[in-house]
């Protein structure tokens, strides 16, 4: 288990703030141990027409399938349009 906290990126004007703690990804067919591990963040920059509108999706898989000591993360970023209030 990973333990965290919610994280925080910075990022002129605004931030990238953790919604949740990372969300296990398993495949019950193979193995009770997780594949990896999914964080959803939110972009806010103090404007409140952005809040909720910029959603970006973390991955990243287990340390148990990493032979390496490199950590690797595949990002999703994309425009919520639900979250447009103009």
């Amino acid at each position: 288990m990973v333990q965290e906290s919610t994280a925080r990126w910075a990022a002129a004007p605004g931030n990238w703030n953790g919604e949740d703690s990372s969300k296990e990804i398993k495949d019950p067919r193979y193995s009770p141990t997780p594949l990896g591990y999914k964080k959803r963040y939110r972009y806010e920059d103090g404007n409140p027409k952005q809040i909720g509108r910029w959603i970006l999706h973390e991955y990243r898989l287990s340390d148990s399938l990493i032979k390496n000591d490199m950590n690797y993360v595949l990002c999703c970023l994309r425009k919520n349009e639900r979250g447009n209030k103009i």
